[in-house]
């Protein structure tokens, strides 16, 4: 009798939900009044994966970037199909867009309310689309740990050394889109992301670098 010889056939990896890129593929976004110039109508490419463990729960941070040369940061909400966008600010323009006093009550436990509120004339053309009116705190001094990998295989590591420590405050924008993260490393680093989360149906197309 003789056998015919199976063909091995290589199984090609498809995307069909935003946690599930990878380095290398690429989305592209619908045209969205809410995402900023750079993101919405465009394609952008998955540069890493890191991870946030919040309290067990772990979170792929995907980074994207743009021809142009903006680079973001995407985590994804599977429970609500919400994909939040982060945008790092600078320092300097941090004490520019909002008052120090304010910024201040931000870090400090027993100040309720927590609030900032943009100062509008100093926000440039090319972040008035990240941020809005009015933040208010809603969550202060949470701890959390970072992993520079995508553990979404591998899961939570038993080795702490595996893992950053951070703490983190988060705030509520006045729109429905907006909102505000301040991460806090161990060596006192701290650093401002304008976010905006959008519905997952922005997402126009998928394509996997193979």
């Amino acid at each position: 009798m003789i056998f015919g010889r199976k063909k091995n056939i290589e199984k090609t990896r498809t995307v069909e939900r935003f946690d599930q890129l990878h380095v290398g593929d690429l989305v592209a976004f619908k045209f969205r009044e809410v995402l900023p110039e750079g993101l919405s109508g465009e394609t952008l490419s998955v540069e890493s994966v890191n991870t946030y463990d919040y309290a067990g729960q772990l979170v792929s941070d995907i980074s994207l970037s743009h021809s142009s040369g903006l680079k973001v940061n995407a985590t994804f909400d599977a429970d609500r199909e919400i994909i939040t966008f982060s945008h790092k600010i600078r320092h300097p323009e941090i004490i520019e867009i909002f008052d120090g006093d304010e910024l201040a009550s931000i870090f400090d436990p027993d100040s309720s309310p927590a609030v900032l509120n943009l100062r509008s004339d100093a926000v440039s053309a090319d972040r008035e689309a990240w941020v809005c009116e009015r933040y208010t705190r809603t969550l202060c001094e949470g701890q959390a740990y970072y992993y520079s990998e995508d553990r979404r295989e591998s899961g939570i590591s038993s080795y702490e050394d595996d893992s950053t420590p951070f703490t983190y405050h988060e705030l509520e924008g006045s729109s429905d889109h907006h909102s505000l993260s301040i991460e806090i490393w161990e060596d006192g680093e701290t650093e401002f992301f304008a976010e905006i989360s959008v519905s997952l149906t922005a997402v126009e197309s998928y394509l996997t670098s193979g």
